[in-house]
């Protein structure tokens, strides 16, 4: 697939699984790396981007991990939609209960920080409410256009 036909829409069904895959896989690699553990997106973002490109020893070339090779709209894109998927597969009354634990400032409470479906509460609280994802931190892709 080329670069034109990725950003017009042209993705075959056999891109299309490969890309999912792709994005699976990342977010595994995101668990595995501990970035679950992180309650702001906005510092999960940072360490993502700045992950640093290590030598290969063997042949001297650079490599980096697989994370790093995505796109980080596409980090996001993965780690969103794992974490709408986590957040639909929960029964109304947990759904409501995690809510209550998002205050106005974007963050979860101290008890529920290690909770990936609070690391993106304006995305959990748009799913619930249905109201557009934006506030002070971050933009939705609603509304970029």
């Amino acid at each position: 697939m080329g670069i034109l036909d990725y950003f017009t829409g042209g993705e075959s069904e056999e891109d299309r699984i490969a890309r999912e895959h792709e994005e699976k896989v990342a977010v595994g690699r995101l668990m595995e790396m501990g970035y679950d553990q992180v309650p702001d997106l906005q510092v999960l973002q940072k360490k993502i981007m700045v992950t640093p490109l290590a030598p290969d020893t063997d042949t001297g070339r650079e490599q980096c991990d697989a994370v790093t090779f995505l796109s980080k709209e596409r980090v996001w894109a993965s780690v969103d939609a794992y974490a709408r998927s986590v957040w639909r597969a929960d029964p109304p009354e947990v759904q409501q209960e995690l809510l209550e634990k998002i205050p106005h400032t974007g963050h979860g409470t101290r008890d529920s920080r290690h909770d990936l479906r609070l690391h993106v509460p304006a995305i959990v609280r748009a799913d619930a409410l249905q109201v557009p994802v934006d506030g002070p931190g971050f933009t939705s892709r609603r509304s970029r256009g």
